[in-house]
């Protein structure tokens, strides 16, 4: 399948147009019943309007017109995937949003409750609820293992800002708070994962112009904020948050020109902080965040059972500054305290 040169949609499927189609939208275009089938098509309004207001989770609306159809074909994401009428992907529900937000569908329309904000909110910066935080957390944990379950446990994937400026500080506390946030991750239930350049402590470049950012959602989350009344610096403080181009940029094994990388330009930046955090710096650091604490925190896996098998329990949940939990099995007991703050407390 062909990807959109230049552009980040965050999966590949099929490419309608504008680029390479796919071989079944090409013979679905072609007339192949067959093919056909593996589309949504619908017909639009009387007045050359889509079928209805579902819109896209990149924004604009999730419905494209082809005039050699006559038809339209449903894209949930970008205008490059189609969506297939066959099977489904375990990794994206199927969630149709109108300009209300996310709602209910009655009668083929999405309704929008009046609480929501609609896409102009749906990337608006709220404070950060720490309590919330830990209520998510400790719920999760609690559940499995009070049944005997077992999940994965992380902070960073390729949609999500980096946990060192989203949770931690980029500044003085960087790595401390870096350290800290791994802490947090691996003395859980379930198995930890670490995504690239988490366990140095990478932070988000923080682009200052859109031709900067190759995320396509980010792109049109910038124009339709832009359209919201939002003035440019403040869409542009909302992507620096927000993208998911600031956990895209690539691995910086060293300080050299691109990172060590590649001997070719990457498609998107390299941070400029590279040539300060980096993997090669740290190797021989002994108070790193790689060797210093994520060797270690993998290490204290291995070595002790009840980080993989012990009981799971809150301590002192409603702390303003702490999050704490014990792990215990018959002959093991592990104290985990974390202060997700600046100051010192109790």
């Amino acid at each position: 399948m062909a990807a959109v040169p230049a552009a980040d949609t965050g999966r590949i499927r099929s490419s309608p147009y504008g680029v390479q189609p796919h071989k079944w939208f090409r013979k679905a275009l072609s007339g192949d019943p067959n093919y056909e089938d593996y589309y949504i098509w619908r017909e639009g309004g009387p007045d050359g309007t889509p079928p209805n207001n579902w819109e896209s989770k990149f924004g604009g609306n999730a419905w494209k017109y082809l005039p050699e159809k006559g038809k339209w074909y449903l894209h949930l994401f970008d205008l490059t995937q189609a969506d297939l009428n066959k099977g489904f992907r375990f990794d994206a529900e199927l969630l149709p949003i109108c300009g209300g937000g996310y709602r209910r569908v009655e009668h083929g329309i999405l309704v929008p409750s009046p609480q929501e904000g609609g896409l102009c909110k749906q990337w608006w910066l709220v404070p950060f609820d720490f309590q919330k935080l830990k209520d998510i957390l400790f719920s999760w944990q609690t559940g499995m293992s009070e049944h005997n379950a077992w999940n994965a446990v992380f902070w960073c994937n390729h949609d999500q800002p980096r946990v060192v400026s989203r949770f931690g500080d980029k500044g003085e506390y960087w790595k401390l708070s870096a350290k800290m946030l791994g802490t947090v991750i691996h003395c859980l239930h379930g198995t930890p994962y670490i995504y690239q350049g988490e366990e140095t402590g990478m932070t988000p470049l923080g682009f200052s112009s859109l031709d900067q950012y190759r995320d396509v959602e980010s792109i049109n989350h910038f124009h339709i904020l832009r359209g919201c009344g939002l003035h440019e610096d403040s869409a542009y403080d909302i992507l620096r948050v927000q993208s998911r181009n600031n956990s895209r940029t690539p691995m910086q094994w060293d300080g050299s020109k691109i990172g060590d990388f590649s001997a070719a330009v990457p498609w998107i930046e390299m941070n400029p902080n590279h040539t300060a955090i980096n993997a090669a710096s740290q190797i021989d650091d002994p108070d790193s965040v790689f060797v210093a604490h994520y060797q270690k925190l993998i290490a204290l896996r291995k070595q002790y059972d009840v980080t993989a098998n012990g009981d799971f329990a809150p301590l002192d949940s409603g702390h303003p500054s702490i999050l704490a939990y014990t792990r215990r099995t018959a002959g093991e007991t592990l104290v985990v305290v974390n202060n997700f703050y600046r100051r010192e407390t109790e």
